[in-house]
Formats: C-alpha cells, structure tokens, sequence
C-alpha cells in the first residue's frame, strides 16, 4: 500500500514538472509569435466627383457607343475637367477651357504651363515654370458643400520626370463659389476678435490681433480690437480678456498686442481655445502686426510642404465649409479646385489621378455616375504603376502626424531603460533596430515608467526642421515629427506648427519642464528618420523622450 502510495506522489510530481515545462515552452513560444494586428478598413468612399480617374472624355461619358478613335473634340477633352489661370476668379466650363488632349483641335495654343489630359493612361498632369501658376478644376454634380460639412479629398500623385524641383511646394484644394456677384473659394464671417479689460481700469490703450493657424494649412487673421481702458501695469488680477468665435480646425492661436508703439507676442495657444487673458507676459517683439492670407474662414486645404516623388503617392486634404458660409448667396455652380504652389523642374511634370471627394473615409471608387457610363473608359493604357498607393498625407480622419512620415533623424538621442524602469541611458535612435527591438527595448515614457518599444520603421523626409530650446533640449525631425506642446494637445502637434517662442515639453536632467522653442530652421536635404511604435494605445503610453524633448509615435506602422 505504501509503495502505490509512492508511485502516486511521483507521478503527480512528474505532472506537476511536465505542466510547468509546457507553460515555460508556452511563453517562450508566444515571445516570438508577432502579433496579428486586425485588418484596416478598406471600405470605400462614396465618391462625389465625377470622372475623377480621367478615364473618360465628354463625348465618352454622355453619349453610348463612343470609342477611344471616334473624331471630334469633345473625345479630346476630360469629362468634367477643366483648366484656368489662377488670377481667373469666374470660372468657363466650354470647350475651350477643357483638359486637352494633344489630339484636341486647340491643344496646340496651349502653353507648356497649361494642365493637360492624358488620354492613353487616363491622368491629368500640371505644375509650371513660369509666372503664371494654373488650376484644375471639376464643377460638383450639384451645390452639396453646406455650412459646418468636412469633405475629404484625396488623389495619388507621382513626378513625371526626375528632373530637380527648385524648392519647396505646396498643394492645395478649395471648394469655388462661381457665382458671379461673390466668386471665389466658399468663404465665412469675418473673423472677429473681441476683448475688453479687467480688474483695477487704466487709461493706456492696447490693440490685438491674432494669426491663426488651421489644420487644413490656411492662415486666418482677426480683425484688430483696440482697448482704451486698460491698465498701465498688466497682471493676473488687472488685464485684458480677449474672445473670438469657434471654428473647427483651430489648432494654434498667436496674439500679437501693440503697446506704447511697440508690438509684441502676447502669447500662443495650441488647442481649440477660444478665450485668452493678457497678464503681461511677452514673448519678443515683431516689427508690426502681421498679415496672413484670409480674414475669413474659408473652404480651402493645403499639403505644406508637399513632396511628390516619381512614385505614386496618396495624398488626402480636409476642407472645412465654413460655419457662416451663406449658402443663400450662392446662385451659380460650386466646383472643386485645386493646383501647385511654387514653381517645378519642367512644365507638366506633376501627374494627378483618382481625385475623389467625399464626407467619409476610405479608398478611392468611381462615383455612382461613372458607374452608369455605358461607353468604355477612353483610355488606351497597356499597364499600370498605380496599384495601391503609398501614403504622402494619411489615409484616415486628420490628426497631426498621421498620413506622414512622422519621424526623427537617426542620430537623435532616445532615453532607454532596463525592463524594470532602472539605469536610464541615451542612445541613439539608429542604434534601436529590430534586433534591439526581439531583444527587448524598453524607453522612458511620459511619467518616467518604462515603455516596450514594440517596432521600429526606417523612412525618409525630404524636409528636415530643426529645432531647440531654451534648456538645451531638440532634436532634427520630419516636418509631421509631433511634440508636446505645454497646456496643449494630449496627441501631440505637428513640427511644422511650431515657431520660436513656443513652449514644449522638455525633461533634462530626469526633471520634466515647459521649455520655449529659441530655434526653428527648415534645410531641404533630404535625410533618412525613423519611428519607433510602443505597446499600449492611449496618447500617454506613446510618449517617449527624443532629444530630451518629448515625443508622441501616433502614426502606426501599417501606414509606412
């Protein structure tokens, strides 16, 4: 009895150590195991553009039975697509002003700058040498832009040729009221700027005006407010309170005062604020008010900087309708508009295709009215280079970072840690590869507490900011590379929102401060960055510490 009672007990231990053996082999396995991250959604927009792959010509697209080879101009020109001067406010649709063909009786008056069709692979292309900068431009199948609506535009770019840019462009996209007594991008109220002093009253006058930056890269300035009343010496308790309206896209206010003669920076605010109180602080002084290029909100989005390269690129813009847009006023057709800023290497060497317009997200489709078009496309193409397009400005809702290569430069130093949180060190961000990253890499995060770094992505950006602080902190960074502003956005705001005077998130010497941007510069050699993705989805476990600055990795790696 005594030997089966043996015979159990070392059987059970055998179990016992076979069960501890099998979960060991269990981890270790699962260690190597990646993670299977869910699909995207690859649902489609609801396309409301016509004819926005320029597959068709008008002849194609009315008429049933037309064929690439049926004569006649209106088989030479794009369905629903034209081209204007961009001084030209009220805009044609006839024959004339349509995207040409080389085949179309008129092409030949056309200038090497004029945007042109074509045909045989069915995309537009445009960008000028010379003075005169053009457009693009769709009219919508009706007046469907109404105050407060998001639309998203999106397109694929790529060079059609190598030939060196001169410098830095931008893209833009806009929504034109071509209503004859108010043509012109879809415009809002003037904005206004309000104020009035507190506290202990004086008899010195004070005059406001700020520049707002939007996320669709327009520029707004306020009106100026003039306070009579204010007192000599301002403070906490005697000051100015300054208000303005609410407009969606906000993302960094700078008050400039006039005092004395003098102008000045009263302050910056990097979120959706819409109140700021004067208590005399100053951040430099500037020669006089500034002016930016609306004084309205207004129905317009813009890629800056926008790098096209020779392969094909998405590119997605939000434009904003106005809240006070008065639609009541537009009585003429709204169209959709859009071109290069800046000059190119050659004429004609931007090529443009699949532009779709909508109020959600997701990938490109034909609009409901392209797919009821009887006739063939009257393209002629034997292949294609399009495929699935790589991302230039994101392909989900906006967020700063997202949609760009949201980087640092591989020199930059990154605070790292053992597991446990102990023996913080620097090395640089090259160093942490993916070898690093199986053997386990774990970065100082927002509060001090370790972060695993769960991948690493080598990119690289055409445009490289340079930035530095006050304290000593910065790093050399993409354009979309997000910091941490102080009292502003959880997320993180993009490096080229950022201007000297600002104040970042620093931690020197294992002690976090509020630290003001001394240096901003921008140089156009292009150099290689990566990103480093952490575990953990909220904003504050994917701080980590880059330069001493900190960082936010909101853009995921599936969108390299």
């Amino acid at each position: 009895m005594k030997k089966q009672e043996l015979m159990e007990q070392e059987l059970i231990q055998r179990t016992e150590s076979t069960g501890r053996q099998l979960r060991a082999d269990i981890e270790q396995l699962g260690l190597a195991i990646p993670r299977i991250e869910p699909p995207k959604n690859e649902a489609a927009i609801v396309n409301l553009i016509d004819d926005g792959d320029y597959s068709w010509s008008t002849l194609a697209y009315t008429t049933p039975g037309t064929t690439p080879g049926t004569a006649g101009d209106d088989n030479q020109r794009a369905y629903n697509w034209y081209r204007e001067q961009r001084a030209t406010v009220v805009l044609a649709t006839d024959n004339a002003h349509g995207l040409k063909s080389a085949a179309h009786s008129l092409f030949g008056a056309e200038t090497d700058d004029t945007p042109r069709w074509d045909k045989t692979n069915g995309w537009a292309e445009l960008g000028e040498t010379g003075a005169t900068p053009w457009d693009v431009i769709a009219p919508l199948p009706n007046n469907f832009a109404t105050p407060g609506m998001r639309l998203r535009v999106q397109m694929i770019t790529r060079l059609r040729t190598s030939t060196t840019l001169p410098g830095p462009l931008q893209f833009f996209w806009l929504i034109q009221d071509n209503t004859v007594a108010n043509p012109g991008v879809l415009k809002g109220t003037a904005f206004v700027l309000d104020g009035a002093a507190f506290g202990t009253l004086g008899a010195t006058s004070r005059s406001y005006k700020l520049i707002v930056d939007h996320d669709n890269g327009d520029q707004i300035e306020s009106t100026i407010k003039t306070i009579a009343n204010t007192p000599a010496v301002l403070s906490a308790m005697n000051g100015v309170a300054l208000t303005w309206p609410r407009y969606p896209g906000f993302t960094k206010v700078t008050i400039y005062v006039q005092e004395g003669g003098v102008t000045s920076i009263a302050g910056f605010i990097g979120n959706g604020t819409n109140a700021f109180n004067d208590s005399g602080q100053r951040f430099g002084t500037v020669s006089g008010f500034p002016t930016a290029t609306a004084t309205q909100p207004r129905a317009y989005a813009e890629a800056n900087p926008f790098v096209p390269t020779i392969d094909w690129q998405l590119w997605v813009f939000f434009i904003f309708v106005p809240q006070t847009y008065n639609f009541s006023l537009t009585t003429a057709q709204q169209m959709l508009r859009g071109g290069v800023i800046g000059p190119m290497g050659e004429g004609h060497q931007l090529q443009i295709d699949r532009i779709g317009v909508s109020t959600g997200d997701g990938v490109w489709s034909p609009s409901a009215h392209d797919s009821a078009v009887t006739s063939s496309p009257s393209t002629s193409q034997t292949s294609s280079q399009q495929g699935p397009p790589s991302s230039g400005s994101g392909d989900t809702a906006p967020s700063d970072g997202q949609g760009r290569l949201a980087c640092s430069t591989l020199d930059t130093p990154i605070d790292i840690c053992d597991e446990d949180g102990s023996n913080e060190r620097k090395v640089e961000l090259g160093e942490i590869d993916e070898k690093a990253v199986a053997r386990g890499t774990w970065l100082v995060g927002k509060y001090d507490q370790p972060v695993k770094v769960k991948g690493v992505k080598i990119g690289w950006s055409e445009l490289i900011l340079t930035i530095q602080t006050e304290n000593g902190a910065g790093r050399r960074c993409s354009p979309s590379d997000l910091w941490l502003l102080n009292n502003g956005p959880a997320a993180g705001i993009a490096a080229r929102r950022l201007c000297e005077g600002m104040e970042v998130m620093t931690r020197r010497q294992n002690a976090v401060h509020a630290s003001r941007i001394v240096k901003y510069s921008v140089s156009t050699q292009g150099e290689e960055i990566a990103i480093l993705e952490t575990h953990g989805e909220t904003d504050d476990e994917r701080i980590y510490w880059a330069g001493d600055a900190a960082a936010h990795n909101a853009k995921l790696l599936e969108a390299f």
